[in-house]
């Protein structure tokens, strides 16, 4: 993965966002043949939530993984914050010997800014 394990977390300070959505962060299963929330090493269950904000003239969209005990209180369109936001480096290696390699995001909380 020529240089990605270089890369370290980055800590964003970024403004508010508006929530598109809230559900459950979830993994195939192929054992029970279906969808089941992940859970952090704790055991807390993890949320994605979805904003949007504008972007050279268009709108962008950025899911943030936070866990939580239950899911958040955000309806769409609400302004929120994310508390401890950060972008983390991801490599997947695929059977070709290429890597594809992208930034996720995660927070401890979102809340809805006030």
């Amino acid at each position: 993965m020529a240089g990605i394990e270089k890369l370290t977390a980055v800590p964003l300070n970024l403004p508010p966002m508006q929530a598109a959505t809230v559900e459950p962060k979830t993994r195939w299963n192929p054992e029970t043949k279906s969808a089941e929330q992940q859970h952090n090493s704790d055991g807390v269950p993890l949320w994605s939530v979805t904003t949007i904000f504008p972007h050279d003239g268009g709108l962008k969209q950025m899911t943030v993984t936070i866990a939580a005990p239950e899911q958040p209180k955000i309806e769409p369109f609400q302004q929120v914050a994310f508390t401890n936001l950060v972008a983390r480096p991801y490599g997947i290696a695929q059977g070709s010997g290429r890597v594809n390699a992208g930034l996720y995001f995660t927070a401890d909380s979102v809340s809805v800014a006030k």
